[in-house]
């Protein structure tokens, strides 16, 4: 080759490179898309905002645990339990348990609630002392812990002195059950409450703590008896005709802790059926005929579909479709997978309750400062549950997605 002919090359070379470098300012940018996600299942990604929830909320450092970021002032017995039955830290628990153990009082009561600045420990005639007698089985059932006698024989004392007939007997008022704000003209009959009686008698007994075998079966036909058939569904309590998702929880912890029904089918058919659903969810109270309660149940007054007053909580709505799917009640599976979307749909997140009238601000969702709220975690568990015992194989259908609309019901 020439000294001519390579410098030709040399000047052709370089006049395409100068060309391709003007093209490519010319055309648009074509880049290679990547391939599309995979739609994580509402399973999976219930698990992992579950346990980010919980774990949110615990202090391993001082041994403390928050119902969630908003509640800073102290620490409640109820929400303290549902959040160490997911996080595995035997420790914290054990921690946890005996710091509120060593509030009880003289009659045997435990605290609903303990704050950390000058105010007194809340003590009432709830379901404290009920859930601390079944945290002390469940740490001794699956961690091997044993906690003081003394205070156990207390606690269940002060059980036995609150039944009358088998039942468990709330006084007029309000803090009667987790529906804290609800009042109570007369002394009643909450079905929640006589649900975890059931179960804390069962749990105190296997402990080996004093309780007759006519008492633990006095207290299950007392749950059992709640189920009204007129109504075809248990009412929230003995006196009222309120549809109330909670009034299942008694039923999931028997099958959870001991393997063992204690409604019959039809009365957890006909309680879900009767439900009163929304978009948001399903209310956490509704009268007999589906309606909000008056502002004016609750001290303070809630406006209807908020809090308290016909929000739909997760926790409640998910252990009572739960008791659904271990009943093989149908079309329960359908509804627990649509709450699990309902619940996910503005976020990963596990809200203190969503609004379910329209006319609010926050309807669909929530106010912003009810984030993260650590008992909604309990979910775990009820995954679990139904794993290992419901009929036709556990969650199975539950991780099909499912359309959630903010119009109709998907059942």
């Amino acid at each position: 080759m020439t000294v001519t002919t390579g410098r030709h090359l040399r000047r052709a070379l370089h006049t395409l490179v100068i060309g391709l470098c003007l093209l490519a300012l010319v055309l648009p940018a074509v880049r290679p898309q990547p391939a599309a996600a995979e739609p994580t299942s509402p399973i999976t990604r219930l698990k992992a905002t579950a346990m980010m929830v919980a774990e949110a909320n615990v202090d391993r450092h001082t041994a403390t645990i928050r119902p969630s970021p908003l509640y800073r002032d102290g620490m409640w017995l109820r929400d303290a339990f549902y959040i160490t039955s997911v996080v595995p830290d035997a420790k914290l628990s054990q921690a946890v348990f005996e710091h509120f153990g060593s509030y009880q009082r003289d009659d045997g009561n435990i605290p609903n609630s303990i704050y950390w600045e000058e105010k007194d420990p809340d003590y009432r005639v709830d379901d404290s002392a009920l859930f601390f007698l079944i945290w002390a089985y469940r740490d001794a059932a699956i961690g091997k812990v044993e906690y003081d006698r003394q205070v156990l024989d207390r606690a269940l004392r002060f059980v036995l002195a609150n039944m009358y007939e088998g039942k468990y007997v709330s006084p007029a008022g309000v803090s009667s059950s987790w529906l804290d704000t609800l009042r109570y003209a007369e002394p009643d009959v909450i079905a929640h409450n006589q649900g975890l009686l059931a179960v804390a008698l069962r749990a105190a007994r296997t402990l080996g703590l004093a309780v007759r075998d006519d008492e633990i079966a006095q207290a299950e036909a007392g749950y059992r008896s709640l189920y009204n058939a007129q109504l075809g569904y248990m009412p929230h309590s003995q006196r009222t005709t309120h549809r109330d998702p909670s009034v299942l929880v008694g039923e999931f912890m028997s099958h959870w802790l001991f393997g063992r029904a204690l409604l019959a089918p039809e009365a957890v058919a006909g309680t879900i059926r009767n439900l009163a659903p929304t978009p948001a969810g399903f209310k956490n109270l509704a009268t007999s005929n589906g309606t909000y309660l008056s502002a004016w149940d609750f001290q303070p007054p809630s406006d209807p579909g908020d809090y308290q007053n016909g929000a739909s909580w997760f926790l409640y709505d998910f252990l009572a479709l739960a008791c659904g799917v271990l009943h093989d009640v149908a079309g329960a599976r359908d509804m627990l997978r649509w709450r699990i979307e309902v619940e996910l749909r503005p976020g990963d997140d596990l809200r203190e309750y969503l609004q379910t009238n329209w006319q609010l601000p926050y309807y669909l969702k929530s106010p912003p400062f009810r984030a993260r709220y650590g008992w909604n975690a309990f979910a775990i568990v009820g995954m679990d549950v139904l794993n290992r015992l419901a009929p036709g194989g556990g969650l199975g259908s539950l991780d099909a997605p499912v359309a959630v609309t903010n119009d109709d019901l998907p059942f």
